[in-house]
Formats: structure tokens, sequence, C-alpha cells
């Protein structure tokens, strides 16, 4: 965006908004000289805003909030085969400015997106059934996670957003060991991490074909059971009741003070997924499989509407073998993912909000391994059996009836594809109304192509 002036959103009373055209640019100079500027724009009367055209719904804004619901724009990502929106609320403001000693811009925003996009399965007529999509809405960032407590609550709308919780005690709980017969053992499981070169050559000699469409990382390795079932069947049980620390998680309830982490890491980026209801079986049955992995950084999921479910498989080795659980995530709870835990999400239905790291480096520390039998074929997980409990999971299809979370998928003949297309191809595009950044753009309130979005 070197260069680049666009019409930057500079909030101020609840309705309004000022406008100001900036240099997005890291020198001094020009960091100064917008910043003369911003103060310029700030004298100036606001300009009323159609908040129908802009906001989903407000979070009152203070120290104890981070992060936001308000749809500022929309950022359009291209694809080879299509493309998608993510609806962008804090953190997108084309100047340079300084949020919790971070220089942060829009430009610097897009590149951290664009490390954790996925669109998987396009469809050619538009159902997403098989698809996974996102991120489909962009929060803001967590900073200093490991200092306060937090909570995640909803707006009316079912719009998610955290809150720090300083002076409030954690949630604490003592809870029973899962019992043995809801853990599955894998008696002859054999990780081989695609991070090994002589792992890789061992799984091209055994004929497994290895397809990396389904990775944001490479080097993707296999899980091979020992073997010829096609389905490994995991046993149902209510994760409320029992710890899931041994497997390196826990389950929190979102309206009392839960810590993500106890130790310095990465800023987390909070966004959401959708996982179409038969995403996990179109992996198994016609894609590279299901998979489970480990990484460095911490990760937090929860369900953002009442009908979104599946199931997160945790794993954990003991004395050489691999024990795997399926965890349900009830709406209204949240399961964090310590750094260095087994875990599987491929098997979650519906939209599910996210946060974690998108620093590439950290992203490297991800070991992939897709799950395959003695013949090389696909393994599917599943999740049978009642639990033990009567409990109100929510757990069913989703039906994504909140116009503000469902996904927003640009198809390759659309009409929405063309029309972004051509805003990339313009030599000169009218960039008091849209910044173009390689094979992105961002679509403001005022560009018609953001009211088309906003209504499809």
């Amino acid at each position: 965006m070197e260069g680049a002036v666009a019409i930057r959103p500079v909030h101020c009373r609840e309705g309004e908004v000022r406008s100001a055209g900036a240099v997005d640019s890291c020198s001094s100079f020009l960091g100064w000289l917008v910043g003369r500027a911003d103060k310029l724009v700030d004298s100036l009367p606001g300009v009323p805003y159609l908040a129908s055209l802009v906001r989903q719904d407000l979070v009152p804004i203070s120290e104890r909030a981070v992060t936001r619901t308000e749809v500022q724009r929309l950022l359009c990502l291209r694809g080879d085969d299509g493309a998608f929106v993510c609806r962008l609320a804090d953190g997108w403001s084309t100047a340079p400015s300084l949020r919790d000693g971070r220089l942060a811009f829009a430009s610097r925003s897009i590149l951290r997106l664009n490390n954790i996009a996925l669109f998987r399965h396009i469809p050619a007529d538009g159902d997403l059934r098989a698809s996974m999509i996102g991120p489909n809405c962009y929060f803001g960032v967590l900073d200093s996670i490991h200092t306060c407590a937090f909570t995640l609550r909803y707006t009316g709308a079912g719009i998610p957003y955290f809150v720090r919780e300083p002076g409030r005690s954690e949630q604490l709980s003592s809870l029973p060991p899962i019992p043995e017969r809801f853990r599955l053992t894998c008696d002859s499981a054999l990780w081989l991490s695609g991070k090994s070169a002589e792992n890789r050559q061992y799984i091209r000699d055994r004929g497994i074909t290895i397809r990396l469409e389904q990775s944001l990382t490479k080097d993707v390795g296999v899980l091979l059971f020992d073997t010829d079932d096609e389905v490994l069947s995991l046993p149902r049980f209510d994760a409320r009741e029992y710890d899931l620390s041994p497997f390196g998680a826990r389950l929190v309830r979102n309206d009392q003070p839960f810590r993500i982490t106890y130790a310095a890491e990465d800023a987390m980026d909070v966004v959401t997924y959708h996982f179409g209801a038969d995403y996990a079986k179109t992996l198994v049955q016609q894609g590279a499989g299901l998979f489970l992995e480990t990484h460095e950084f911490t990760q937090i999921m929860s369900p953002v509407t009442k009908d979104s479910g599946g199931f997160i498989t945790l794993g954990r080795w003991v004395q050489g073998k691999l024990e795997l659980i399926g965890v349900q995530v009830p709406y209204g709870y949240s399961i964090i993912i310590a750094k260095g835990a087994v875990h599987g999400d491929a098997t979650l239905l519906g939209s599910y909000l996210m946060a974690m790291t998108v620093q590439h480096t950290s992203m490297g520390t991800a070991d992939v391994t897709l799950l395959k039998r003695n013949s090389g074929e696909n393994v599917d997980l599943r999740l049978e059996g009642e639990p033990e409990k009567a409990s109100p999971l929510v757990q069913g299809e989703p039906r994504f009836t909140d116009r503000s979370i469902r996904p927003l998928p640009v198809l390759a003949q659309g009409p929405l594809k063309q029309s972004f297309d051509d805003d990339i191809k313009k030599q000169k595009a009218p960039l008091d109304k849209v910044v173009r950044i390689g094979s992105s753009v961002i679509y403001y309130p005022v560009h018609g192509g953001y009211q088309h979005m906003m209504a499809s």
C-alpha cells in the first residue's frame, strides 16, 4: 500500500464518522505528516453514518472491552477458483497507529489474515455444506493474554467479543479424570512428522500420497494406524464433567473469568470460521483426509451459534500408545488448546470463533499429520453413543440465520467475482473508495461493492 491514499473512518460519537486522506507508510516523515492531518480532521464536524450499512451491533467501548463487533469495512480475498469476504471490525486504519506498543496498519493486518485464509472445497452452486471457509469475521487482537482473565460475551445479535476482567478471580474447579471407557486407545499408531526428511521418504516408499491443500503449513506428515478399519469410533461424553488437562485442554464457561495462557505468547487474532455439515465427510471420501496436529502456540475455540456442533479430537501418548477422545464444546463454552497438545478440529460443524497467532514463524511450528491406515487410505473419526448423563448440549445442523456471522463466498463465475476482479485490474482505482493490496481488496461503506456484498 505504499503511496496509496484512502479515506480512513475515524470514529467519534456513536453514529458519526470523520474521514481523512492518509498515506500508509512507515517512514517517520510521512507518519508525522499523517498525524498532523489527523489532528486537522479531528477539528472538523462529523459526517452522519448510515448505521444500517455499517454497524451490526455496537459494544460499549471501555478499557475492558478488547475486541469489537462493529463492521467498519470488508476485505475480499481472492483465490484461483473463487473468493470470499471477511467482515472487518477493529484495527483497520489506513494510517499507521501505535496500539499496545505495536505499529498497526491495514497492509500488515491483511498480510496477517492472509496467513490463515482458507476456502476448501469451493462449490459451484453456492452450497457450503462441503466447505471450510474463513476468516469470515475479524474482531481484533488479544494482547498480553497471560496477564489478565477474560470473559467472552455476545451482543443482542449474537456477535462475540472478549472483555478483560482485571481484578476478577479466575474460574477454578476440581474435576475427576476422564474414565477409560471414554478413551480410545490405539496400540500401534505411528506419528510420521513431515518435518523429517527420513519420514517423508518412508511415506513415499509406502506409496502414500499426501495432498497439501488441506493445511496452512508445508511438510505435512502421516499418522499411520495399524488397522484395516475405515472408521475409528470415539465414545461420546459430557466434557463439562471431567478434567481435560491431561490432554492439554481446558473447557471454560464464557460468562466466568478464564485465563487463556499463563506465560507470555504471541498476540492472538480473533476470527470466525465456517465448517460445512459435510466438510469432514468430504475430506475423508474425496480429499486429503482428516488430520491431527500439534503446535507451539495456544488456541481457543468457541461455537458462535447455538446450532454449531461437531467435535474436537484430543490425543495424548501414554507408554507409546495413542489415546484419543472426542470433545463437544457446548454453546456458551470455549475450549482452550495448550501449546504442544495433540488435537484436530476438522470435525467441527457450523460457525466457530477462533483466536490464535498469525505470526508465520510461530505457525511454522505446526506439525500436521493426515490420518491413514495400512492401505494408505483415509481414516474417519466419528463420535458414537450417548452421553452418560442427559445434558443440554446444543448440537445440530447450522442454519446461519444470523446474517452478520454467516460466510460470504464469492463464486468463480458470480457477479461479485467479476466486480472484484475488475477492481484489481484497474490501473487507477478510485482510491477514496478502495485500497488494493495484491489480490486483496478492502471495501469501504461508500463503495458500491460493499452494499452489494452485505445484501448478498
